[in-house]
């Protein structure tokens, strides 16, 4: 029986019209075209992408399943749909703590060598502190683009751990 999912910038649902992707399109380690290249070498159908196995993001219920570490990065193209299934999940009643890295792009955790060592994640607020909706607060923190010109605005900072039946 699995006990904890631990979902590093998770690929969730096949849908490439979510803000982040329009937000991350190109500029980062992972752009949009990367990911329907991944998607195409994924499925044997397009069709495919639309079922649970594929996308468990459209399940019809997330019940049950074993509690839940879910990391987004800010400047990713999948941050929307990670963050769209830690709160089904939640809805779901399992315990998910979401934790984003406003800035940050994905496959970040691989370079700890040339990443700036103080990096921190907003720590994860307590289930006492959690306050509704937690994970659509804001944060102020953008992307830069690659080369450094510009910053855009992250969209949405989550950053809460919303309880439920753990250990049950």
């Amino acid at each position: 029986r699995l006990l904890l999912q631990v979902l590093v910038y998770p690929v969730t649902n096949y849908d490439f019209g979510t803000v982040s992707y329009r937000e991350n399109a190109t500029g980062y380690v992972l752009g949009t075209e990367d990911m329907r290249w991944f998607w195409r070498h994924y499925l044997m159908r397009e069709e495919q992408g639309r079922e649970p196995l594929a996308s468990p993001l459209l399940a019809k219920s997330l019940a049950d399943l074993p509690s839940a570490l879910v990391v987004t990065a800010g400047c990713d193209p999948l941050r929307d749909e990670g963050e769209a299934y830690a709160v089904r999940l939640r809805d779901a009643g399992v315990a998910v703590t979401l934790t984003q890295y406003a800035g940050m792009f994905h496959g970040f955790l691989r370079m700890t060598r040339i990443l700036d060592p103080t990096l921190r994640a907003t720590p994860p607020r307590t289930a006492a502190g959690a306050r509704r909706p937690a994970h659509l607060r804001r944060r102020g923190a953008g992307c830069r683009t690659r080369r450094g010109s510009g910053t855009r605005r992250s969209g949405v900072g989550v950053h809460c751990c919303i309880p439920s039946r753990i250990g049950a």
